[in-house]
């Protein structure tokens, strides 16, 4: 049971898409870092009279790079990772009812 290799066109396209992923990332990152300097709002770009205090701004699980934000961007961040650690529970709920329900049959 071997499988045929990967396309050069196919290799082409995820490596182009990695390396775009990559760069925006950076860039994120860059534009992040200099807004903080600056005394503004990592995401937004506010000026900070109060921060708010610090969220994942890019890079990945290995390179994540934290920015000062205003509070109304802090809150947005707290509510979408509390949007998505809702969705992942009832994610988890549904294929254990879906296990269990198979299991009847």
């Amino acid at each position: 049971m071997s499988r045929p290799p990967t396309s050069p066109l196919a290799n082409l396209i995820i490596v182009a898409a990695a390396t775009l992923l990559f760069i925006a990332d950076r860039l994120r990152i860059r534009r992040g870092k200099n807004l903080n300097e600056n005394d503004r709002c990592a995401r937004c770009g506010a000026l900070l009279l109060e921060p708010g205090g610090r969220v994942t701004i890019g890079g990945g699980p290995y390179a994540a790079w934290r920015g000062v934000v205003c509070s109304k961007c802090y809150a947005y961040v707290k509510v979408q990772e509390r949007i998505v650690w809702s969705l992942l529970a009832v994610l988890l709920v549904a294929v254990l009812v879906f296990a269990w329900w198979v299991k009847q049959q």
